[in-house]
């Protein structure tokens, strides 16, 4: 009981050494074994909290919420076999279970097995009330999936007829109607749609999105504007408008909306959006501001702790101690396996002159992301400057090759390889 009332307030360290407790007690409590799953979840440790969960369904067979859960976690590990075989078993319980069904069919998309996704989805359109919707739905979705955007069409549309309000639904029919150069028809579904439902800011986002499509981009603008106008706080359209201007070389456009988006939205997802726009502009102190911010209120945002890390290594790193807090930030890239990250942390090295550490982790950037032209010029650098010639031309004179965009420290490149 204490345990409940400790997760519920928040305090989870509390709840799980108590549910330790009344597991020494009592090993196979089934409140205490969903309960300590469902804590260790909520602290992001999901090897803990499937231990807890498999112990629970092994004492417990009959419990369809501790099988969820667990098949949750095995979809988030792309473990499409075992959740499969979980979600079966619970529909072997209790067939009515809308829910599982659902995921069930979401699981065997990811197998492509079509046939049975089919069928599966066809047991809920052929059922009375809310499931015939989600049923025509599901089989779209599948349609969908193995790109058969003919067979899609109709199911979307009777799940629309059954459940106008389904914004999967609606989304889906577009994005098939797009997939068979249909845009045309998209739109006039589109604005029956907003003109029966003229409140739905979903509808006006996906006219927006497909008038961009086509490059028109006012039109474009028009319904995006429109889906902010009537939810002020839907930051997709936000994003879609600053995307807009970004196509259109507008970048002080692009910025306006951020700026309008984050005082309607003050959230990290916005923020984001406004450092990667400033970035675009070459508006380096103000996106590292921004990134700054999104740390002060997201310290695990690994994002934004690589862009504001590399900012500072490529613009400030003739101050040190901006370049030791950027060493500060970039540690938790310590053994990681994205070379994007190791490749930050290994150029902040190489700017403080510590080389020992900067090769091996510029080595394995390059190793692990293939022809990537700056992560090049990084080890192409580091070579340089540890006298290992042949091996620094080979590097810089690939960065330059594979560079049809250009990147930041193409020009410096240039210059250690003509004297090469």
């Amino acid at each position: 009981m204490r345990a409940g009332i400790a997760f519920d307030a928040g305090n989870v360290e509390s709840a799980i050494a108590d549910l330790r407790t009344v597991l020494r007690n009592e090993p196979t409590s089934e409140r205490a074994l969903m309960m300590l799953g469902q804590a260790h979840l909520r602290t992001g440790n999901n090897n803990l909290a499937e231990e807890n969960f498999r112990k629970l369904v092994a004492a417990h067979p009959n419990n369809v919420q501790g099988r969820l859960a667990l098949a949750r976690l095995l979809v988030q590990q792309n473990n499409w076999g075992d959740a499969e075989a979980l979600l079966r078993s619970v529909l072997a319980t209790d067939a009515n279970e809308v829910g599982t069904r659902r995921m069930l069919v979401d699981v065997l998309i990811r197998q492509e097995k079509w046939a049975e996704g089919l069928e599966q989805a066809k047991l809920l359109s052929d059922e009375a009330g809310d499931s015939r919707a989600l049923g025509h739905y599901l089989q779209g979705r599948v349609y969908q999936a193995q790109r058969d955007f003919a067979k899609a069409v109709p199911e979307y549309e009777k799940a629309l007829e059954l459940q106008a309000n389904s914004i999967e639904a609606l989304s889906g029919l577009v994005g098939s109607l797009v997939a068979l150069d249909r845009s045309k028809d998209a739109l006039t579904y589109l604005e029956k749609y907003t003109t029966d439902y003229p409140s739905s800011f979903h509808a006006h986002t996906l006219i927006g999105q497909v008038s961009a499509r086509q490059k028109r981009w006012e039109l474009a603008k028009a319904g995006f504007e429109q889906a902010i106008s009537l939810n002020p706080s839907w930051l997709p359209a936000y994003r879609d408008l600053a995307g807009v201007y970004i196509q259109l070389d507008d970048l002080e456009g692009a910025i306006a909306v951020c700026l309008r988006g984050l005082d309607a939205v003050p959230t990290n997802d916005m923020r984001l959006l406004l450092a990667g726009v400033y970035e675009r502009a070459e508006r380096y102190a103000d996106a590292i501001a921004v990134y700054e911010q999104v740390l002060e209120a997201d310290d695990t945002s690994n994002i934004a702790a690589n862009n504001l890390a590399a900012l500072i290594a490529d613009h400030e790193s003739g101050d040190r101690a901006r370049l030791e807090f950027a060493l500060e930030v970039a540690q938790r890239f310590v053994g990681t396996q994205n070379p994007l990250f190791l490749d930050t942390l290994g150029w902040i090295h190489y700017k403080l002159g510590n080389l020992e550490q900067a090769v091996p982790m510029l080595e394995e950037a390059v190793q692990r992301a293939g022809q990537v032209p700056q992560l090049r010029y990084h080890l192409g650098m580091a070579y340089y400057e540890t006298d290992r010639r042949d091996l620094a031309k080979r590097e810089l004179q690939a960065a330059i090759d594979n560079s049809d965009t250009g990147f930041v420290g193409l020009e410096q490149a240039r210059e250690p390889l003509a004297r090469l």
